[in-house]
């Protein structure tokens, strides 16, 4: 009779529930369609839900059992040394929880990113590392918009890879963009904005806030045209500046150098040019230096190849021999050469060549001993 009694209360209690459309677990009042409340709150009983657990193989195994209506299934894979990641399981890699998305099983991850200065996982477009739009990686509390941080990891961890895969020809590509005003309503620059620029900073001195090496683009127009200059600094000195017009300044100089080349301080051709010595006609090669020499005979014919309008170039020949050299260059430039006399014999000579327009001016000077 009692067990007849326990088998009505409990029938009742399953209608009950099953016209409340929710199950409770140590709880007559649940409050969702499946409520399970802890049974002992005093540390003496192992609480919670445990999903099922299975290895990798008998989830391959049940493949046939899974579609579109168990999407949202989670199960607990306990073993991946088994079965293989394949078909539906073809993301099963590592143990833990999976869901059924309809398709595959699916890892449940982390969040990728935490709240600003804190270790906990953010989850909502409401939380601070929207608000503040700063996006830190490895770092919980980034001080820039985007704040990447590599403490003693592999060389990997602080690197960008970008890569674009097409069949056209856009390329990777990064973008500074600058103006004045706000997102709204934007202005133009003014002269002596700073555009953007890429910095290099190390450790020195218990500091590492200053720069050392450094390129920046500074807007040198009146807010309707496009001139900007670029400076090149090493250990925080300005050492070069290509301006708006194209000259290029390098060494100690103020702004704005005066013509395409201004050079403060002396410059060194690295080697001169070794033109050897075969036979005439001789080939003077000065796309490998501005400085030649050759051992020819100071008589022959020399060939001159590489010159360039505004060029300055010297050659010595070395030669024994006395004579009088005669000179060749490619059309349309032309030679004029001033008291072209016969060298001395046992003796060096210079040859200075100045390139203006389509002229070569050639005057020698002889008796090198």
């Amino acid at each position: 009779m009692i067990r007849k009694y326990f088998f009505i209360g409990a029938l009742f209690l399953m209608i009950t529930n099953t016209l409340k459309a929710q199950v409770g677990v140590n709880t007559t009042n649940p409050v969702a369609t499946l409520d399970v409340t802890a049974w002992k709150t005093d540390g003496s009983t192992a609480e919670g839900i445990i999903a099922p657990r299975l290895d990798r193989k008998a989830l391959n195994d049940k493949e046939s059992m899974y579609g579109a209506v168990q999407t949202g299934a989670i199960v607990y894979v306990s073993n991946v040394s088994t079965g293989a990641a394949t078909g539906q399981s073809v993301n099963v890699s590592t143990v833990g929880y999976y869901y059924f998305d309809g398709q595959l099983w699916q890892i449940f991850k982390d969040e990728p990113w935490n709240l600003s200065g804190t270790t906990v996982q953010a989850t909502s477009n409401t939380q601070n590392i929207y608000q503040m739009a700063k996006v830190g990686i490895g770092i919980n509390a980034p001080t820039t918009a985007l704040d990447i941080v590599s403490n003693n990891q592999d060389d990997y961890y602080d690197d960008i890879n970008i890569r674009t895969f097409t069949n056209n020809t856009y390329t990777p590509s990064i973008f500074l963009k600058k103006s004045r005003g706000t997102l709204a309503s934007p202005q133009n620059l003014q002269s002596g904005d700073i555009i953007g620029g890429l910095s290099f900073s190390g450790m020195h001195n218990n500091s590492i806030s200053d720069f050392s090496t450094a390129i920046t683009a500074t807007y040198r127009g009146d807010g309707t045209t496009n001139l900007s200059n670029v400076y090149f600094y090493t250990s925080g000195i300005n050492r070069m500046e290509i301006d708006e017009n194209g000259n290029v300044g390098i060494g100690n100089f103020p702004d704005n150098p005066s013509s395409k080349l201004e050079v403060d301080g002396a410059y060194t051709n690295r080697t001169a040019y070794n033109a050897g010595a075969t036979s005439a006609p001789y080939l003077i090669d000065f796309t490998v230096s501005n400085l030649a020499y050759t051992s020819g005979n100071a008589s022959g014919n020399f060939y001159l190849q590489g010159l360039k309008d505004g060029g300055k170039y010297v050659l010595a020949v070395q030669g024994a021999p006395s004579g009088t050299a005669a000179f060749t260059v490619v059309s349309p430039l032309t030679v004029r050469i001033a008291n072209n006399q016969a060298t001395v014999a046992n003796t060096h000579t210079l040859y200075n060549i100045i390139v203006m327009g389509t002229i070569v001016y050639i005057y020698p000077v002889v008796g090198f001993d």
